[in-house]
């Protein structure tokens, strides 16, 4: 479980996050959803260890190397896609067979086996955040945090990451504008509006909430 205590982030004396108490639970799809400007991606950035917090206190449960963190546009190597998913375990240090492994199993589970050895920045918005997404996966992190990760794709290839994100056994944090996206895919969401947490419930009895009304 992750646990906020007073968490303030401030930017030239504008505040942007302030949550006096969160808690996110593990072994589920967490949604944080709310307007632009809300905090949203500031709040999962710091969680992530990626942004400063200006005060309080976050506890994560597990080290900085277990957790991962996904931008909304993939970041991908000019390199073949499979040596793309396995380069956080030769970073690792895992050896030859355990990485070949590991990476035939990923492009499997990506439906991406055609692509192993395309150059991974020739792919399509769809086809590139699904080797992101691998890649992220690759060496087994306790948390991944996706900040708006199917934006900007067609929506087969965002079926098809709900499909296989929603099929794993791992902690996760969505970062959505897409409400209808955390209805399929949330347990639970967390409400933003101006920097605080308004809301935590289903997500059908969030999405009820007067500030959405014009996301």
């Amino acid at each position: 479980m992750i646990k906020i205590d007073k968490l303030i982030k401030e930017y030239d004396d504008k505040r942007v996050v302030d949550i006096d108490k969160l808690q996110i639970p593990d072994k589920m799809i967490f949604g944080i959803i709310g307007g632009n400007g809300s905090g949203k991606s500031t709040l999962l950035k710091m969680i992530a260890q990626l942004e400063e917090k200006t005060l309080g206190h976050i506890e994560t449960g597990v080290d900085l190397d277990q957790m991962v963190y996904l931008f909304q546009k993939p970041h991908l190597f000019n390199t073949s896609v499979r040596k793309n998913i396995g380069s956080p375990l030769k970073f690792r240090k895992w050896d030859k067979d355990q990485i070949d492994k590991r990476v035939d199993e990923l492009l499997k589970l990506f439906d991406i086996e055609h692509l192993s050895h395309m150059n991974a920045l020739k792919l399509s918005g769809g086809e590139a955040q699904k080797v992101n997404l691998a890649r992220a996966l690759s060496f087994g992190p306790k948390w991944i945090f996706l900040d708006e990760p199917t934006a900007n794709i067609d929506p087969k290839s965002t079926r098809q990451i709900e499909e296989i994100l929603k099929s794993l056994d791992i902690n996760m944090i969505l970062v959505t504008h897409n409400l209808n996206q955390a209805t399929r895919m949330c347990k639970q969401v967390a409400v933003m509006f101006e920097g605080k947490i308004v809301e935590i419930s289903e997500p059908e009895k969030a999405l009820e909430h007067e500030s959405l009304q014009y996301v």
